[in-house]
């Protein structure tokens, strides 16, 4: 994965994924956040790569709080 470009991100930056989404997906999820300076990466535990807004609203609202 390219991660020249988000190295240089330097807003804070959640990166979701899904656990029940193909391990691809939460790899490449977590490569990023890595690479981002001020990134948290998250994983959902039992979603796929259409996220419950029920499940992601309150990782959301804490994430913008913090």
């Amino acid at each position: 994965m390219p991660t020249g470009l988000a190295a240089r991100a330097g807003m804070p930056a959640l990166v979701i994924s899904g656990g029940a989404s193909p391990p691809f997906m939460t790899r490449t999820a977590a490569a990023l956040s890595r690479a981002m300076p001020h990134a948290q990466h998250r994983t959902l535990p039992g979603q796929t790569h259409d996220i419950d807004p029920a499940v992601l609203g309150p990782v959301l609202v804490g994430f913008f709080d913090s």
